[in-house]
């Protein structure tokens, strides 16, 4: 998407006619077989996971005899230790702040790359959806991280981590794809 921002702004430019502009944008997508709503698929796939560790670690497993085969034996009891260190069914400050901080580094990483040209004396003013845009930005960088940070410590650990894991991966993804597209502009 980042690649398509220049031809968008360009569309913008030459179309002032919405429904011109929406048909060209959509020609542009097909062009570049981009979909712009493909990074909702991940957040909706992500919501039952951490529904139900949410839900399991707050419960804890219940196991019903007889559904089990009658070789098994039941546990006598589950535990809910992380690598001996954190009890995934309780709360963590820890985990909580390093959820924060993970998804502050993703909100840095995602947002747009603005070239800061010294040259231009006055810049154009800016439309009510860019600075809406901007405004959005702002709040995923800055404020998104602490309702993160104060909601993962709130609930139980073991979806603080999984959170923390997700943004790991999330940054490591962002963090390829601007190395990729580095070296093509190269």
């Amino acid at each position: 998407m980042k690649k398509l921002e220049p031809e968008l702004k360009q569309l913008k430019k030459d179309f002032p006619n919405k429904e011109e502009q929406a048909r060209k944008t959509f020609e542009l997508y097909k062009k570049y077989k981009t979909n712009p709503f493909s990074g909702c698929l991940v957040l909706l796939l992500q919501l039952p996971v951490i529904f139900a560790l949410y839900y399991v670690f707050y419960n804890g497993i219940s196991i019903n005899n007889d559904l089990i085969y009658s070789f098994i034996q039941v546990p006598q009891g589950m535990h809910t230790n992380f690598l001996g260190l954190i009890e995934m069914s309780s709360k963590s400050v820890a985990l909580g702040i390093i959820a924060g901080i993970t998804q502050f580094v993703q909100g840095y990483l995602s947002s747009p790359l603005k070239p800061k040209d010294k040259n231009i004396e006055k810049p154009e003013p800016q439309t009510f959806q860019e600075q809406l845009s901007d405004s959005m930005q702002m709040n995923v960088k800055y404020v998104l991280p602490i309702f993160i940070a104060f909601v993962a410590w709130r609930i139980s650990a073991a979806v603080a981590l999984y959170w923390i894991v997700s943004n790991i991966f999330t940054i490591t993804q962002e963090w390829y794809i601007r190395r990729s597209f580095n070296k093509e502009q190269i």
